[in-house]
């Protein structure tokens, strides 16, 4: 463990030193009142979109109009209801940006991150790619999540005016939740596929474990941890394929937005209700039946995110965030309460969970800007994970321990036995081992010897049969 606890604080170490504190002065952003320079733009570069894009509320503007005239600014990945002047998070908006010094030989394209309910964007006045459809009500918007890798149709151009039309009325956060990326085709083109091997090798790795833990479950099904173990790798697996690069799109082109959204939403209570489960199993004392009502909101709360429209359960997820705290806070002292008892897999566990937490902490600083960094929020789920493989596998190792040495013991208690009722005896009743109990019994003909010594005047008789 004295081993473990240095690679844990070593890892805590380049943890830290990945990222860093934004200098005093006011961030430096590519886009400036609008205006996007691609000027030094690189073949090997890939810039973000990030600063103050001209910002509309509550109105879908002509693309094709001059949006010099307007002087409202804000980040495109700022969620509108946390602007200065906030918008409500159910409405709809329009951002523009001006790109100069476009080359005129050179394809460029973008990559957005989709969490408003729809998108559509235009250049130059024309539509080039649309994510569901927008609306300026609830009814007429068609929901969509996408994460799309767009070329953009600049035709030689030098300078050109891109504009989403943005609409939310399903989700919990309006906006986008990260920049726009861009960059020249073929190096945003790899770092596309780059991120979908990334993600696909994650969520592969995750249904992997997931299947050889079910398997260990379905050949030792008192083992309740390893179901459970598996079961929440299959959710992680399940999640990653959900969000980021939607990996579900691709594995299933036909996949509807609303199951995918919906599928990704239930994974947050379920990885809760598993997690809480794999450790009160290992480490906590609440009988099952307690165990079981403490989740009831989670359970309660897939039932809303199945039968309910998608807004309904987008507009309940902070409360349910904040009631996982409950979970969160009873796992974490068991734990520590394991550890006080000097339990070796508990402190392994600790450490996985503190190391998780870090890293959700230090994404979090990132997306606000207080740090900067690359996020790790996927190393995250890997950090809780192999921990509890590691002690599933130590518990399955434990059990085969104890059963091996139990079969030795069973053994040489018969051997023993053996000296005393012969195992040949033991054939005539079909039994391997001397385990006989009242009612066993045989008919078969057989031939006995008596032998009778008899002791007369000192000396022995002659051996007779009878």
């Amino acid at each position: 463990m004295k081993k473990l606890s240095l690679i844990f604080i070593y890892a805590l170490i380049l943890l830290c030193n990945s990222c860093a504190k934004l200098s005093g002065k006011n961030p430096v952003y590519s886009i400036v009142q609008g205006v996007y320079d691609a000027k030094n733009l690189g073949t090997s570069d890939i810039h973000i979109m990030e600063g103050g894009w001209v910002f509309i509320p509550q109105e879908f503007t002509d693309p094709s109009l001059d949006f010099s005239k307007y002087t409202r600014f804000e980040h495109i990945n700022t969620s509108w209801n946390h602007y200065a002047k906030p918008l409500p998070t159910w409405s709809y908006a329009t951002y523009a940006v001006k790109i100069k010094n476009l080359r005129p030989e050179r394809i460029y394209a973008i990559k957005t991150s989709t969490v408003c309910s729809a998108f559509t964007a235009y250049l130059n006045g024309k539509e080039f790619f649309r994510s569901g459809t927008v609306s300026s009500s609830r009814d007429a918007e068609v929901f969509s999540w996408n994460a799309p890798f767009v070329i953009l149709p600049t035709q030689g151009a030098t300078e050109a005016t891109l504009v989403f039309h943005v609409s939310n009325f399903n989700t919990n956060k309006p906006g986008f939740l990260k920049p726009i990326e861009i960059g020249f085709y073929p190096k945003l083109s790899n770092a596309k596929t780059r991120m979908l091997l990334v993600h696909t090798i994650l969520a592969g790795v995750l249904l992997i474990t997931a299947a050889f833990f079910l398997s260990l479950f379905l050949f030792y099904p008192k083992e309740k941890y390893a179901l459970y173990f598996g079961v929440l790798s299959a959710i992680f697996s399940i999640r990653i394929c959900c969000y980021d690069e939607f990996l579900l799109t691709i594995i299933i082109p036909q996949m509807n937005a609303n199951t995918l959204f919906k599928l990704g939403y239930i994974t947050f209570p379920a990885g809760v209700i598993f997690a809480s489960l794999f450790l009160n199993t290992l480490f906590g004392k609440i009988k099952k039946i307690y165990m079981w009502g403490f989740l009831l909101p989670a359970f309660a709360y897939i039932m809303v995110i199945f039968f309910t429209p998608i807004y309904v359960s987008a507009n309940l997820l902070f409360i349910i965030q904040i009631y996982t705290l409950l979970p969160a806070i009873y796992n974490i002292t068991i734990i520590i309460a394991a550890v006080l008892k000097r339990n070796k897999l508990a402190y392994l566990m600790l450490c996985g969970v503190i190391f998780f937490f870090v890293l959700m902490i230090r994404d979090i600083l990132i997306s606000n800007r207080i740090i900067e960094g690359v996020f790790l929020s996927h190393i995250g789920i890997f950090a809780i994970l192999i921990p509890m493989a590691i002690i599933v596998l130590k518990n399955f190792q434990t059990t085969f321990e104890n059963l091996a040495n139990l079969a030795n013991q069973i053994e040489a208690t018969n051997e023993s036995l053996a000296k005393f009722v012969p195992n040949e005896f033991m054939n005539f009743l079909n039994k391997k081992h001397i385990d006989v109990q009242l009612g066993d019994n045989v008919l078969k003909d057989m031939y006995i010897a008596f032998i009778h010594l008899s002791l007369i005047c000192d000396n022995f008789t002659p051996i007779s049969f009878q």
